[in-house]
């Protein structure tokens, strides 16, 4: 995932369970942050945080600073998550639902759109949530989830 404010990539390293920062201009590691559970999927939020997809934990950890700033705990196998400035979406692959949790209530949503949800993307409006069983798309109210 690129950063364009500070003209680096946020990589993760699921089989050494961090995120590592890269300058893209010189293309070398500025650091390294170690998250347990191996992070695989990353998005970034307007304000800067970055959520971590930790899909064996089942979990989303949520990382400000250059350092870890809370988790999610979600459930099943994840994959695709998508962070916004109201609210975090989560693919819960392995249980057939996205899951929605807003911000300020901290609630949990969760909507089984169809089989195997995979990546979640910003669409407009709502999300767009893709499946690895079959060849679908499906567009996501951005509030139900």
């Amino acid at each position: 995932m690129f950063d364009p404010e500070e003209d680096v990539f946020l990589v993760s390293n699921a089989g050494n369970g961090m995120i590592s920062r890269l300058d893209a201009a010189r293309g070398i590691v500025l650091s390294n942050l170690s998250l347990e559970g191996g992070p695989k999927h990353l998005d970034r939020a307007p304000d800067g945080t970055v959520a971590a997809g930790l899909a064996e934990e089942g979990a989303v950890a949520l990382v400000a600073d250059d350092a870890a700033a809370g988790s999610l705990e979600i459930g099943g196998t994840l994959h695709g998550v998508r962070i916004g400035a109201d609210a975090i979406a989560v693919a819960a692959t392995e249980r057939d639902m996205v899951v929605r949790v807003d911000w300020e209530t901290d609630e949990p949503l969760e909507r089984s759109p169809g089989p195997a949800p995979y990546h979640v993307a910003q669409g407009a409006p709502g999300l767009l949530v893709s499946s690895s069983a079959a060849p679908q798309l499906w567009r996501l109210n951005p509030v139900t989830p």
